[in-house]
C-alpha cells in the first residue's frame, strides 16, 4: 500500500541565516502566509477543487529549512483544467514544463511503491489516479515556488497578475515583511540546496500595492447556458466532488446544483436518472466565462427534454448570492431573463 510519504511532495522554504536558526514568531507565520498563498493558488487555479493535507516537517541538521510536505486527497478534477490548452500554457509558463512532464514525474515517483504492491491498489484506474494525485502536489509546490520567487513584473507576463491573485498577492506581502523584520535573514530559497535567489536587499521589491479587494472578490456574472453533462453527482451533500460538464464553447465546467426543486425530483424520482445528455441551467459564478469560478447552478431549468423550471428574477438571485458573502449586483447576459 502507498503510504502517506510517497504521496507527498515537499516545499524547503530555505533560510539563509548564519546560526542556522530562526525565531519561532518568523517561522510560524512564514508558514502560515505559506499556506495562505498555497490555499489562495487552489482557489484561483483549480476553482477550489484540490483537495489536500498541507504538513510540517522537522527541519534538518545544518541549516534552516522551514519543509512543508502536501498530500494531494483526490485528483482528476483539477487535472481536467490543467490539460486543457489555458491550464498548459499557463503551467509552462510558471515551471517552464507541462503538466504531461510533471505527470511523467509523478508517475516515477510512485511506481516502485505500486509494483512492490499486493493489495488491489496495482489495477491500472487506481495507480492513474494516485499518479494525478502526485503530479498535482508537485504542481502546486512548484507554482508555490515560482510565485514566492518572481517579481510582481513576471509573474504579471505570466498571467498571475495582482488583481486576479489578489489574496495570494497579500500573503506573500506579508511573507516578505516577516522576513525583513527578521535582520538575521539575508536570504530566501525555495530547494533543498543552499541557493538564496532572493536576497535581502529585494525583500521590499517582492511586496506590491494591492488594489480594492472588493474588485478581485465580489462581483458574480450571471447566465442560462446549455451544459453537456460528462460527470454527474446524485449525492446533494457531497461537498468534494463537483457535476462536471461543457458549455456550448466546448469549455469543462465545474459546477454545484442548488436548486431545492431539482433535488425535490431527484428524491421523488420524477425524472430519469438513468439517461442524462445536457441541462438548461441558470448559472452563477466569479471570473470570466472561460474560467468560471465557485460555479453555482441555481435553477435547472431543463432537463434533458423536459421542462422543469422558470428562471430566477435578478432579486431572487442576488439575495441568493448575498447569503454567502457581500456581493455586488450580478452582471448578467441579454437573455438572462428571457423564458422559454
Amino acid at each position: 500500500m502507498l503510504t502517506a510519504r510517497s504521496e507527498m511532495h515537499e516545499l524547503a522554504i530555505h533560510f539563509d541565516v548564519p546560526e542556522h536558526g530562526i525565531s519561532l514568531k518568523t517561522f510560524s507565520q512564514a508558514i502560515a502566509h505559506t499556506e495562505t498563498i498555497i490555499s489562495s493558488l487552489n482557489r484561483d487555479i483549480f476553482n477550489d477543487h484540490l483537495q489536500y493535507e498541507l504538513w510540517v516537517l522537522p527541519p534538518e541538521k545544518g541549516s534552516f529549512k522551514a519543509k512543508l510536505g502536501i498530500i494531494v486527497l483526490a485528483g482528476t478534477i483539477a487535472w481536467g483544467f490543467l490539460e486543457s490548452n489555458i491550464g498548459q500554457s499557463f503551467i509552462q509558463g510558471l515551471t517552464g514544463k507541462t503538466p504531461a512532464y510533471w505527470a511523467e514525474i509523478a508517475g516515477k515517483k510512485i511506481r516502485s511503491t505500486i509494483l512492490s504492491s499486493d493489495t488491489e491498489e496495482n489495477d491500472n484506474d487506481t495507480a492513474s489516479k494516485k499518479v494525478i494525485c502526485v503530479a498535482e502536489a508537485i504542481l502546486i509546490v512548484e507554482v508555490t515556488k515560482k510565485f514566492l520567487e518572481l517579481k510582481e513584473d513576471k509573474l504579471t507576463s505570466l498571467g498571475v497578475s495582482v488583481k486576479k491573485f489578489r489574496s495570494a498577492y497579500e500573503a506573500k506581502n506579508k511573507f516578505y515583511k516577516v522576513c525583513m523584520e527578521n535582520t538575521y535573514i539575508q536570504g530566501i530559497g525555495f530547494e533543498e540546496e543552499e541557493k538564496f535567489p532572493v536576497s535581502r536587499q529585494n525583500f521590499q521589491s517582492m511586496q506590491v500595492s494591492l488594489p480594492e479587494k472588493e474588485l478581485a472578490d465580489n462581483i458574480w456574472n450571471t447566465e442560462i447556458t446549455e451544459l453537456k453533462v460528462t460527470s454527474p453527482n446524485w449525492e446533494r451533500n457531497d461537498n468534494h466532488r463537483w457535476w462536471k460538464g461543457k458549455d456550448t464553447d466546448n469549455r469543462t465546467v465545474h459546477f454545484k446544483i442548488e436548486d431545492d426543486g431539482f433535488w425535490n425530483l431527484v428524491e421523488n424520482k420524477s425524472i430519469n436518472l438513468q439517461i442524462i445528455d445536457s441541462i438548461r441551467v441558470q448559472l452563477a459564478y466569479v471570473g470570466e466565462q472561460r474560467h468560471r469560478r465557485n460555479a453555482r447552478a441555481l435553477k435547472i431549468l431543463w432537463f434533458n427534454e423536459t421542462f422543469l423550471s422558470p428562471p430566477l428574477q435578478v432579486n431572487q438571485v442576488y439575495d441568493i448570492l448575498r447569503m454567502n458573502k457581500k456581493a455586488s449586483p450580478p452582471r448578467h447576459q441579454l437573455d438572462f431573463f428571457s423564458s422559454e
